[in-house]
């Protein structure tokens, strides 16, 4: 189970990058060209909250599941 977490850990930090990647960039080009780019770089800057808690979300019920398994 603690390789799974270091895999979904790393998973999730490349995931946040990239987002952060693309937000900057989005921004630039949206600042830019014009409005073309808003909805990317809202998109990109919801990813970056929305994803970390998801996956926070999951470790916390598979560490709840996971404990429930052991007592049975």
């Amino acid at each position: 189970m603690n390789k799974i977490k270091q895999i979904g850990a790393i998973a999730t930090i490349a995931v946040i990058v990239i987002c952060i990647i693309a937000a900057f960039v989005f921004g630039i080009l949206t600042y830019t060209v014009g409005s073309k780019y808003a909805p990317a770089l809202k998109a990109s800057v919801w990813a970056m909250v929305v994803v970390p808690v998801f996956v926070y979300a999951a470790f916390m019920i598979a560490g709840v599941l996971g404990r429930k398994n052991k007592e049975d």
